[in-house]
């Protein structure tokens, strides 16, 4: 049994507006996806001075949290709710250095 004309053109007009609808969500996920490993591999402005910037001690600074298990550059993402201030020398004996950051070792 055919459908009416007009019901195939109405069927075909939803049939595209979900294809869009689908593109569209796809599009906006592999954007996130590709902007986010871009991220990654660009350096922040003003990111090489905290490489590696020793004080009067030739050590540099790194930062932990209350509560977790890695050491951190102080522009980490994962510092936003605690940032305690540390010399690497003492966190490299406590600590595991972020993956995310990637502080000095």
């Amino acid at each position: 049994m055919e459908l009416p004309a007009e019901e195939q053109v109405k069927s075909a007009k939803r049939r595209a507006a979900w294809a869009i609808v689908v593109a569209v969500i796809a599009c906006v996920v592999l954007g996130g996806v590709l902007l986010s490993q871009r991220a990654e591999r660009t350096p922040e402005p003003g990111r090489q001075s905290e490489i590696a910037e020793p004080d009067d001690n030739d050590e540099v600074t790194v930062y932990v949290t209350r509560t977790g298990t890695k050491y951190h550059r102080g522009s980490c993402r994962y510092l936003s709710r605690s940032k305690i201030p540390m010399k690497l020398s003492k966190a490299k004996a406590r600590y595991h250095p972020c993956r995310v950051c990637k502080p000095p070792e």
